[in-house]
């Protein structure tokens, strides 16, 4: 009887640290999936501005609205390079809305440049989508290997 009992104390410990370190990983992984579900929100607010961009030919006020907001935890959720891209596009979809306002009189001087800016401008939100170029730079945080 005295052996069980010797036996029971580090037997119970074990079990204990084993429960211990089970909880440990679980809690991990849910804020692992936790990141995923926020990030994921920014990501998909990028990519549905690109499509509306692509589709569209601009972005509403709405949709830029909407992406505004959705992307604005991005400060607390990615490392600085998805920030300046997330700034990037808001800038070129800010400087496409001004190309297409003056392009509706097209009687003034700078026309032409502003034709030309507005097809790079779309050449850029498409290769965004069509390489690949904006999956690539979430990808890191949007995988579950190693989240950063």
């Amino acid at each position: 009887m005295e052996e069980i009992v010797n036996w029971a104390t580090p037997l119970v410990a074990c079990s204990t640290f084993f429960v211990a370190f089970m909880q440990w990983r679980l809690a991990r992984k849910r804020v692992r999936l936790d990141f995923y579900d926020r990030r994921y929100k920014v990501y998909d607010a990028a990519r549905t501005l690109l499509i509306a961009i692509v589709t569209e030919g601009k972005a509403s006020p709405k949709a830029y609205q909407e992406f505004s907001r959705e992307v604005a935890p991005a400060e607390f959720l990615f490392a600085a390079s998805v920030r300046e891209y997330i700034e990037s596009v808001q800038m070129k979809s800010a400087e496409l809305t001004l190309v297409l306002a003056k392009m509706e009189n097209p009687n003034y001087e700078g026309y032409q440049a502003d034709v030309d800016r507005q097809l790079i401008l779309y050449l850029w939100f498409e290769s965004q989508i069509a390489t690949d170029g904006l999956r690539s730079v979430f990808k890191p945080y949007l995988s579950f290997d190693k989240t950063p």
